[in-house]
């Protein structure tokens, strides 16, 4: 474990050491995302680490994203809808399909917007954009180091460890611990962003390290996904004690929802596949439950206006909203939000429209176009029917409900454009 650290170490100072743009001084943020953690799961677990966050950040309950892995941080990476056609990633990444996130392009990634601005950015953990053989990748987004591993894992405790292009089998390590190590020495190396994707709680169900989760040793899928979010709850503790440390603002979110056995609904436009939460903290972030409706496609612009950029060129983040007046308080600036599933990256979802089930939301209703209903929308009235049993007949419509209707036609329009 010492030799792991002492290595990761290594690589990322020395690659802080290297980069011309590397920063001494604020602003500096860590985003972080974690993986399946659903809010029906959390909810019924409740962990210390998240009641400070509610406490003393800005909590998000309608942030939205992909109800799959890899189109969130596609879209967090580009700051464009998955079904932009520059990127036309909605669904998995993985074998047979050959597909990865572009290099080089119209699009430009988070990372080389704000190299073009100098600032550095290190990514650390999860990255699951590409295949697990192009282990360059993460630097070819822009990224000034990466340390971590690129797919999904069959095992936490063994896994292979990527660090400048290099492949190492790790066996015996914990990678929750390891990825929290990464976020803590890519900090301390002064990295203006560090960007820490935990592998947690994403299957496979295992028991994490003793001392990282209390009561006595799970035997069920439930049970050892409950203590697996107490090991990522106490390592999230201590990554955030380094950031405030360290100077670090700080912006956490879950990828999409947990799985059903954990109570979410992963892989579905359901809410609890796809409407997570997001907390922000730091000097000048206000506290409370934040109503406004976020897309995790805005935190590209986010990100770019807390390093300075107000506005960003065409091709920046172009469906991208910046939340980050919100901090202080002043309302969001979006109507409405999107999320989508179309199982064939790389190909338009418009040549296969039964294949690509999409839906957009207001703070309160919600239209959905599901699979082989392609002319049928579904309209729902979350603050009546969250669990979404019972679409509203079209011929019960209130004068409300009738222009909220329409209004989210034409915004499904505009989701839909090539």
């Amino acid at each position: 474990m010492l030799r792991t650290y002492l290595v990761l170490a290594a690589v990322l100072l020395a690659s802080a050491a290297d980069s011309a743009v590397a920063q001494t001084s604020p602003p500096r943020l860590l985003l972080v995302d974690v993986d399946d953690l659903g809010d029906a799961f959390l909810a019924a677990n409740p962990q210390p680490f998240f009641h400070a966050l509610d406490a003393y950040g800005r909590r998000y309950d309608t942030f939205y994203t992909a109800p799959l892995c890899c189109p969130t941080r596609a879209s967090m990476s580009f700051g464009v809808r998955g079904n932009h056609p520059d990127l036309q990633c909605t669904g998995l990444i993985r074998l047979p399909s050959d597909y990865s996130t572009p290099t080089a392009g119209r699009l430009v990634t988070l990372a080389q917007a704000l190299a073009a601005r100098g600032f550095s950015a290190a990514k650390i953990g999860k990255w699951h954009l590409s295949l697990s053989d192009q282990l360059s990748h993460p630097e070819e987004h822009g990224y000034a180091a990466y340390f971590g591993v690129i797919p999904n894992v069959n095992d936490y405790y063994a896994w292979p460890l990527v660090y400048n292009g290099v492949e190492t089998q790790v066996t015996g390590t914990y990678l929750t611990k390891l990825e929290t190590d990464g976020g803590i020495v890519a900090m301390s190396a002064g990295y203006d962003l560090v960007s820490v994707s935990y592998h947690a709680i994403h299957r496979p169900y295992h028991v994490p390290p003793a001392g990282l989760y209390s009561g006595p040793v799970p035997t069920t899928d439930v049970a050892k996904g409950r203590a697996m979010l107490e090991a990522l709850s106490r390592e999230l503790g201590r990554l955030v004690s380094a950031a405030q440390l360290f100077g670090y603002h700080l912006i956490l979110f879950s990828d999409n929802g947990g799985n059903s056995e954990l109570g979410g609904a992963k892989g579905t436009t359901l809410e609890k596949g796809c409407n997570t939460t997001m907390w922000c903290f730091g000097a000048g972030v206000v506290p409370g439950v934040d109503p406004s409706l976020v897309s995790v496609h805005d935190i590209y612009a986010t990100v770019l206006e807390f390093f300075g950029s107000a506005a960003v060129p065409p091709l920046e983040g172009v469906d991208s909203v910046s939340f980050l007046p919100t901090w202080q308080g002043t309302s969001g600036a979006r109507t409405h939000v999107y999320a989508e599933k179309f199982m064939f990256n790389g190909e338009d979802p418009r040549l296969k429209p039964t294949h690509w089930d999409r839906v957009v939301r207001s703070e309160r209703y919600k239209l959905r176009r599901a699979p082989g209903h392609v002319s049928t929308d579904l309209f729902f009235d979350l603050q009546l029917d969250p669990n979404e049993f019972q679409p509203l007949a079209p011929g019960s419509f209130g004068a409300e409900q009738a222009s909220t209707y329409l209004f989210l036609q034409n915004a499904l329009i505009h989701w839909e454009r090539p």
